[in-house]
């Protein structure tokens, strides 16, 4: 598919051309032909990385036609992959670890987006960006799940400005004590006053195991995955 006529500038057309694992004869011709063109590097730079595409652009680029990209670019975005990868593999390690802890202490959890979406989505851990890891357990075991975690070094995250912060709140927000793994236990995904609350509930019978990063976890099927909100509000900007 071609995005012809779109009004769309040559660097958001070249990104969209590129937001795919597997790119077709006649899209490989059309990153070919736009990268023919006056295209602004640092425009399109910033664009992929507003967008949390950078990943994706490098691994096309870099497959359909990496002669043609500037070397201070391509160079740019495989150290960019490089450290996203790396990033990916050491929080999917630590996403494992989380779930076993909870399992040792009796508490059902699941994870979501973050790097479980990676291989769902791409097959291929490397090639999402995202900023944190997210849990899902049942209400019941939220504190003790917030608790556990507390108990490997994490700090519940409050801000001092609002005393009623967990008021009608649907999730715990977690720093590592090194700062560099976020977590979010969740026990739902929209706030109950949401006039079309999703019913978290009627995951937990239809939960399968599948494998992941040398484990075996439990996840949503495909269809409720498209169905759970990825953005749950105002302040969850960034990617997850």
């Amino acid at each position: 598919m071609l995005f012809k006529n779109t009004g769309l500038s040559a660097e958001s057309e070249l990104l969209l051309c590129c937001a795919r694992t597997h790119v077709d004869i006649e899209q490989a011709e059309r990153i070919r032909s736009l990268i023919g063109a006056d295209i602004d590097w640092e425009s399109l730079i910033r664009l992929a990385a507003r967008h949390a595409m950078m990943p994706l652009l490098h691994w096309n680029l870099n497959a359909i036609c990496p002669k043609a990209v500037p070397h201070i670019v391509l160079d740019l975005l495989r150290r960019s992959f490089e450290l996203n990868a790396l990033k990916n593999r050491f929080f999917a390690k630590e996403l494992v670890r989380l779930l076993h802890l909870f399992e040792e202490h009796g508490v059902l959890a699941f994870p979501y987006k973050g790097p479980l979406l990676a291989v769902a989505a791409y097959s291929n851990l490397s090639l999402r960006q995202f900023g944190d890891l997210d849990i899902v357990v049942r209400e019941l075991d939220s504190a003790k799940a917030r608790d556990l975690l507390i108990g490997q070094g994490f700090e519940l995250q409050v801000p001092s400005n609002k005393p009623d912060y967990f008021k009608d709140r649907y999730d715990y927000h977690l720093r590592g004590k090194d700062g560099r793994v976020n977590v979010e236990i969740h026990w739902s995904f929209t706030r109950t006053y949401w006039p079309f609350p999703y019913a978290v509930d009627r995951l937990w019978k239809r939960l399968a195991p599948v494998s992941f990063a040398g484990a075996t976890v439990l996840s949503p099927p495909t269809e409720d995955l498209l169905l759970i909100p990825a953005r749950t509000g105002p302040n969850t900007a960034g990617s997850a």
